[in-house]
């Protein structure tokens, strides 16, 4: 079974139930997603004028698991910047990316993505 990493912009989608979110919304269960992409999307509703408690109570059910960012993969978002940089990546969508690969079990699949062998497709 492959596991479903979120970005900021996927979570929304589906809290407020965007076109295209339904079919990622069964994918939550068990998804992981970044703290930064996490911190990403409360950021946005604080912004947005969402009190803070009713951000709390859309997000709190939800039964993915937030991911902290630690050295390696802070390591491995960094140097994916060279890679992706034609497609004008954010860090936190880098951090997305590398978050699979940081838990990647085979070493090959990491060090192909370090050396420049991610294609941006």
């Amino acid at each position: 079974m492959s596991e479903v990493v979120l970005d900021a912009s996927a979570l929304l989608a589906m809290i407020k139930g965007e076109r295209g979110a339904a079919k990622g919304a069964g994918a939550t269960a068990g998804a992981r997603i970044s703290a930064i992409n996490y911190a990403e999307v409360i950021s946005l509703f604080i912004h947005a004028g969402t009190p803070k408690r009713e951000a709390d109570n859309m997000l709190d059910p939800l039964t993915i698991t937030v991911v902290p960012v630690d050295k390696a993969l802070a390591q491995l978002a960094g140097r994916l910047r060279a890679v992706t940089a034609e497609a004008r990546l954010s860090l936190a969508e880098r951090v997305c990316l590398a978050l699979p690969c940081a838990r990647a079990a085979r070493v090959d699949e990491r060090s192909r993505l370090e050396e420049g062998g991610w294609s941006g497709t």
